[in-house]
Parts: C-alpha cells; structure tokens; sequence
C-alpha cells in the first residue's frame, strides 16, 4: 500500500444560498491520521464527501498527492469510503463483503477469497467468513466494513463517523484498534466525527470546525494545551472562562486581574489595559484554604478517576475542578479557597 497526501486548496461547498462550507485549505501529509471535529452542522461530512468524490466543488481545487482530481469520479480518485452505517450487503457472507470491490475490478475468484481470508485474520475474524452480517456484533461489522475498503489498497481511507453506531465501551475498545491498524498499514486517513475523544485518542491531528470553517488546526495536545478561541477550549475538553482586564505582560507571559479568581498569569500576549478572557481547565484549578479568592461548593460529582467539583466564584462565575480520588471533598455549599498555577490559565483570542 502506498500512501497520498491530500490538498485542499480554496475548497468550498453551498447549497442553493447555504454557504456549508466556506473557502478552505488544508494539506493532510501522506500517511497521517486526521480527524475533522465539530458539532453537526459544522460542514465537516460535506468536506469528507467532496475529497471522495460524493459531492461536487463548489469553488476550489482538490489534489491526491500530485493529482488533481476535482473533476474525478470517486472511482478514479484512489480513495476508499467507511459509511457510518457499514453499508454490507445483508445477503453476502461476510467474505463476499470484504472481496465485492475486487470483483468490481475483474479479479478472480481464487485471488478474491484469498485477499479476503488475509483481511479477516488481520482484522481478527478468522473462521467468520462463511457468515453473513446480520450474524455478526456491531463491533464485528465495523471491522468487515473497514476490511472491504482497505482491500482495495486506497491510498487515502476516508472514515465517516466509523465508530458511531457502537456503545461506549466497544467504542473505545476500537478507537485504539482503529489506532493500531492505522499504523500497520501506513495509510492516509481522514476521519469525521464529533466524539472529541474518539479525536483525541486516534488523531495525529485534529482540525476543529465551526459554521463551515477550519477553526483550529493541531496535535491533540496543541489543541487541549492552547486553544485559540473559547469554541474550541469547550469543545475540547472540558474549561470554565473567566474575564480579566491585563496589567502587564513580559516575556511571553501576561499578568490579568480578574473578578472571579483575582491575579491569574497566562503564556501569551496582549496589551496592558486590553480586556480579554481566560480558559481554566478543570486540572488547572487547584484548592487552597490560604487563598484570597473563594468559592462556593454548589455539587460534587464521583466520576471513577476523580471527584468533580462544581463551584460558583464570588463574582458568579461558574467553575469545575477535578479532585483525585482520596482527596478530602469540602461539602456542598460551603466556601473554600482556589488558587490557579503560574501559567496554567489559557490566554482566548476570541
């Protein structure tokens, strides 16, 4: 198999006098794992769609490695598509599935079962040829429907919500399978999804959208770390937003007084005097009895790994922190000190 990059260059996409998605660029490197995050609506399925071929430019140009293949149809533009749904064909066994697309291209019928009984015991459906889908697990069908677009050797996989139809636990089960064989196989592949961990957990890296445009582009870590606007701090990952006015910055790093927490520091830039806002993940909140700025406990919430505090600051700001777990809980309705970490806050810039 041989990987391609993928290039959008101005690509953008309207429906009668919708905008979906407005003038975009994005390079996917040969071999990478991308994910497109965002709420529904976002445009993140139409731009899935228009690099596979499913739905026509409305302005742009799109390239496969080299290739310029906006015109193409999807046959011609050696990419490979995972619906959601699976899509197998309920009267096939579950080898037939996996094989139909060589069939499509004339190979016979001995190198057909041969390809395919490679593909289940790399997937891990050794034995399960001869049965047909309706006699496999959700998880199961996921893994044929994944085999029959990678038999035919794509150079760039296009995945369109693949674990949505599945529960949790297998979903994350998988989304680590999904992982490995991305790495064993070396291919390109995009996905959709607006599970920001299913992002997080598969991703070389994330583009997060919102009203049809690329809102940030980065590693999981970038985008957790250092998210450029408050839509991408609360979409991923969790984050309480404080407001603050600046009364000095140097040296990379700002100084803001706020209502809610008093003197916080954040890595950035901006002019004293400027107003702005800061996103404080819940890890980045830590409690203090010693500290000038109080909170009141409003609820706290066990969620196997920690203890959840939700607390509302004196100037009513709404705000989470994550206790670990043997960690004293203060009661529900009392007050008690916070105190944020130099540099823990995240410097929004809008």
């Amino acid at each position: 198999m041989r990987a391609k990059s993928v290039t959008l260059r101005g690509v953008s996409k309207s429906f009668g006098t919708v905008q979906a998605v407005h003038p975009q660029d994005l390079t996917v490197q040969a071999g990478e794992f991308l994910t497109l995050l965002g709420p529904s609506g976002c445009g993140k399925t139409t731009v899935l769609r228009m690099i596979a071929g499913l739905e026509a430019v409305s302005g742009g140009t799109i390239l496969v490695g080299d290739e310029d293949v906006t015109s193409y149809p999807p046959n011609r533009r050696d990419t490979s598509i995972m619906f959601q749904d699976y899509a197998l064909f309920p009267h096939k066994t579950v080898r037939d599935n996996i094989a139909y697309g060589l069939k499509m291209r004339g190979q016979s019928a001995p190198d057909r079962a041969r390809a395919a009984e490679g593909w289940l015991a790399r997937i891990g459906l050794s034995g399960y040829g001869d049965r047909l889908p309706a006699a496999l697990s959700g998880g199961q069908r996921q893994r044929v429907a994944l085999a029959r677009a990678l038999i035919l050797e794509p150079g760039v996989l296009l995945l369109d919500e693949p674990l949505g139809a599945l529960d949790a636990g297998l979903r994350r089960q998988l989304q680590i399978e999904l992982r490995r064989l991305h790495r064993d196989v070396g291919l390109t592949f995009i996905a959709v999804t607006h599970d920001q961990e299913e992002a997080m957990t598969m991703s070389d890296r994330i583009a997060v959208m919102r009203d049809g445009r690329i809102e940030q582009l980065g590693t999981p870590q970038e985008i957790y770390d250092s998210p450029q606007t408050e839509f991408v701090a609360r979409f991923l990952g969790r984050c309480s937003v404080i407001e603050g006015r600046v009364l000095s910055a140097a040296g990379g790093v700002v100084q803001v007084e706020t209502a809610a927490l008093g003197m916080v520091s954040a890595k950035g830039d901006a002019a004293p005097g400027a107003t702005l806002r800061l996103a404080l993940r819940p890890e980045a909140l830590l409690l203090d009895p010693a500290s000038p700025a109080k909170a009141r406990v409003v609820d706290a919430v066990f969620t196997g790994n920690a203890v959840r505090l939700a607390l509302v600051a004196s100037d009513g700001t709404a705000l989470e922190l994550d206790l670990p777990r043997g960690t004293q809980v203060p009661a529900a309705g009392s007050e008690t000190g916070l105190c944020v970490p130099p540099g823990s806050a995240i410097l929004l810039l809008s």
